[in-house]
Parts: structure tokens; C-alpha cells; sequence
């Protein structure tokens, strides 16, 4: 499958996706592609990234964020534009935050919010 093919099957599944109102629509598009350039089925996608196939489901329906998809996914496609779907690269130090259970929930939302800001000298627990 080539980059023009590519782009216009990412650009459809986008579009109905986002008409669902699926949070990660452009993500979920550019799951759907490369799956679709390895010639797989969902089960053997789902064994290749090392996850149960109804996490790819989900994946693939905009329902996960990508904070919460495997890092090898984008191996898998490189040359699919990750980053600009939400994919971050493994290593990035962004990713360690997003990574984290409560990311892309309601419950890591409020979280942050309630976190009050830092404020005076930093202190030690034995102070």
C-alpha cells in the first residue's frame, strides 16, 4: 500500500470515527492502516503488539488513548506520522506521565487538578 492509498483510508476512518465522536479518531485511523499494510487479523495484530485483541479493538474504534498503546506499534509502521496521532516515541520524556494507568481517564484528569502547585523551598521528610 502506498503513501496516497494510505492516507485517504486514514483520512476516511478519521472522519467516521470523529462522526462517532471517538475520542482518538486519528489515532484509531492510523491503527487501522497499519494493520491493514501488515495483512493481519485482529488476533494476530493484537499477538504481534503483545496485547489481548479487544485492547486492539478498542484501539482500532478511537475508545484508547494512544498514551496507553505499545511503543512497538510505531516500529511496526514508521513511516506512518505517529507523534502527530499521539503515539510518542519510546524514550520520550513525555511518555512517562502518559503512560501512567490514570492517563486519559476521567479519574487522571481530576487528579491534576487537585494536585496543588509547589510552592516555597523544597523540603526533606527528615527536616
Amino acid at each position: 500500500m502506498n503513501a496516497e492509498p494510505a492516507d485517504a483510508v486514514h483520512r476516511l476512518v478519521a472522519t467516521r470515527l470523529a462522526g462517532r465522536a471517538a475520542p482518538w479518531a486519528d489515532f484509531a485511523a492510523a491503527v487501522v492502516v497499519a494493520r491493514g499494510r501488515l495483512l493481519l487479523d485482529g488476533a494476530a495484530f493484537a499477538r504481534v503488539l503483545g496485547v489481548h485483541p479487544a485492547v486492539v479493538r478498542r484501539f482500532e474504534s478511537g475508545e484508547d488513548a494512544p498514551a496507553r498503546a505499545p511503543r512497538r506499534l510505531a516500529a511496526l509502521a514508521p513511516e506512518l506520522d505517529w507523534p502527530a496521532v499521539g503515539l510518542l516515541p519510546a524514550g520520550d520524556v513525555a511518555d512517562m506521565a502518559a503512560r501512567h494507568p490514570s492517563a486519559g481517564t476521567a479519574w487522571g484528569a481530576v487528579a491534576r487538578a487537585a494536585r496543588p502547585e509547589p510552592t516555597g523551598p523544597a523540603r526533606s521528610p527528615h527536616d
